[in-house]
Formats: structure tokens, sequence, C-alpha cells
């Protein structure tokens, strides 16, 4: 009888809903979550940028949140217009290397005064390139 009630267009609700449960089953990707960003690796604790006889000079610490030793750390210091286009940027190896989860330490630059810079905003790499997420990566602005 429901094979009949099927060929002669009685019951459309149950052939919908049986579709919508054969879909369902082939679309399987629809259902899982989207993955969670990576947690940060390395937090800027504190930082001063400023400007000083014809230099820009960046001074802060930063902690490695990590769970991993950080091999071969570098910073790259992004320097930001008004309108938060990059003007330069500048690239340095942090120490110690490797930092140690949990590891503490200081970072220092002095460059070229670029009179249209205005902010810096830091990112990170590791020695494999990898790129590494930094919380309180800025944008900080130049005093």
């Amino acid at each position: 009888m429901a094979v009949a009630g099927i060929l002669t267009g009685r019951r459309p609700a149950a052939l919908m809903l049986a579709g919508l449960a054969a879909l369902a089953t082939l679309c399987p990707g629809q259902a899982q979550k989207r993955k969670s960003p990576p947690p940060p690796a390395i937090t800027i604790l504190e930082i001063t940028v400023q400007r000083t006889r014809g230099l820009i000079t960046v001074d802060g610490r930063l902690r490695s949140l990590a769970a991993r030793p950080l091999q071969g750390l570098h910073l790259l210091l992004e320097f930001l217009a008004s309108d938060n286009m990059v003007i330069t940027r500048q690239r340095g190896a942090v120490e110690p290397d490797p930092l140690e989860p949990g590891e503490e330490t200081e970072f220092r630059w002095q460059m070229r005064d670029h009179a249209r810079a205005v902010s810096v905003r830091i990112q990170a790499t590791e020695a494999s390139g990898q790129e590494i997420i930094v919380k309180n990566s800025g944008p900080f602005y130049i005093e």
C-alpha cells in the first residue's frame, strides 16, 4: 500500500521527509563545525614605541604561551601610516633560542625614523617559516 501511495502521488510529505533524510546522510560535512583557530603562541606583555633624535625605538617584553619550545622565533614589526597601510617592515630574531614554554624575554629595535609612521603592529614566525599567532599584536601608537 505504501508503494502504491508513493506511485500515485499520495503521501507527498512522507516522500519529502525520506528524501531529506537521504540527502542529509550524503552531506556529512555540512553538520561539522568549523575548525577553531590555533591559540596564540606568544603574547606581548609590554611595549613602548618612541621617536627620539631621528630614530624610532621599540622596547618590549613578551611571553611564550606555546606548549613546546619555539625554535628560531623572529618578530616582524610592521610600521603603519595613518591609513593603516604598511610603510616598512623590520625583522629580527628573539633570544634566547629556543624560547621555552612560559619563558619571558625582552626585545629592542632601533631604526631610522619614517615621518609617516604612526603605529606598529607585530607578527611572528619560527625558523621553519611557520606563522606564530601573537596575542596583543597591536597596533601600538608611536609616542
